[in-house]
């Protein structure tokens, strides 16, 4: 048996107990003394004196009931930590799930592509950055099923129009065909015309009508033509004459084509130190891989970042008379 009496017992449990002040042990012995005296039919309350100053704790610590709100409040930190966790779990899942099913949808297109870069110019300042933006364009296509045709400062256009044209048997009874051009270009007369690097510029003849590529494209009757030109829509002085193709650009059916720059307007050089591409390519390749999301999101994410990083100089534009929908990464629904 306990050799202490009642009040003894409950004096150095409640001093025991962290946190409590000398006052706080008294009378929480007070009170407990009390009721069990109480309960087996004894009058026992003590008396207390307290003429203290300050308030002595004699076991430091935290309170019991500010041990049960740390303890809630741990256990509530604990459930948010836990729903955050499967919450992000299930993005993930979806996420995974999203890339698996656009893969499988990508797969299953036979997709082709011309890359025409041009670089070294003649008679035109070159770009040295086109090289960058053709293997990394090439590159970013090949994981996304296309297969490539790569081809670099083409020097005339007889050389640029054989290309293009021996590329409409590769067109042909596939479901997507997409022509990316990277190099000097202008715009007249409602014609885009693209640059082989022996062209003067003042010469329209040197050029190629962009046009030229859409008959063909047109001819091969694939279901799906994406054309990209990361160039400029100025003109440097070109007399306008009446452009004799322009009537099947108006008159076109399941193309999109994509244009780094409103129409008057320069597409910028790469903007600071490291960067291998044009603001235009780089948006496009920080999004053409990205799972689910179709080709008029796609490239108006382009638009947003382009325009951000040229502090609005540059507003990519875009024709869309596609009648299927098309995403570069796979589409889920």
């Amino acid at each position: 048996p306990n050799p202490n009496g009642l009040f003894t017992r409950e004096f150095l449990k409640s001093m025991q107990e962290p946190g409590l002040n000398v006052r706080e042990v008294i009378n929480k012995t007070r009170t407990t003394v009390y009721a069990k005296a109480k309960a087996v039919g004894h009058e026992q309350m003590p008396a207390i004196y307290d003429e203290s100053v300050g308030s002595f704790v004699f076991t430091p610590g935290m309170r019991r009931e500010e041990r049960e709100i740390q303890a809630l409040k741990a256990r509530a930190e604990a459930a948010e930590r836990k729903a955050k966790l499967a919450a992000q779990q299930a993005v993930t899942q979806q996420q995974t799930e999203t890339a698996r099913l656009a893969k499988e949808e990508l797969q299953k297109q036979k997709r082709v592509a011309l890359v025409i870069g041009n670089t070294n110019y003649t008679h035109l300042p070159p770009l040295p950055y086109v090289t960058n933006e053709a293997d990394d364009i090439a590159n970013a296509l090949r994981r996304l099923n296309f297969s490539v045709e790569v081809h670099k400062d083409v020097d005339g256009k007889g050389a640029m129009y054989e290309l293009i044209e021996n590329f409409k048997d590769t067109l042909r009874a596939k479901d997507v065909g997409l022509f990316f051009y990277s190099g000097h270009s202008v715009e007249v007369g409602g014609e885009h015309y693209i640059i082989p690097t022996n062209a003067h510029i003042k010469n329209k003849n040197d050029f190629l009508g962009i046009s030229r590529y859409i008959r063909i494209a047109k001819d091969a009757e694939n279901e799906i033509n994406i054309i990209i030109l990361t160039a400029c829509r100025t003109n440097p002085g070109i007399k306008k004459t009446a452009v004799k193709n322009s009537d099947i650009i108006q008159d076109m059916s399941n193309f999109f084509v994509a244009f780094a720059t409103s129409l008057g307007y320069v597409s910028h050089d790469p903007i600071g130190d490291g960067e291998r591409n044009s603001p235009y390519v780089k948006h496009i390749l920080a999004n053409i891989e990205i799972p689910g999301i179709d080709i008029n999101e796609m490239f108006r994410r382009v638009r947003i970042g382009v325009s951000r990083d040229t502090k609005n100089r540059q507003i990519p534009q875009n024709h869309d008379s596609l009648l299927k929908k098309f995403c570069f990464a796979g589409c889920v629904d």
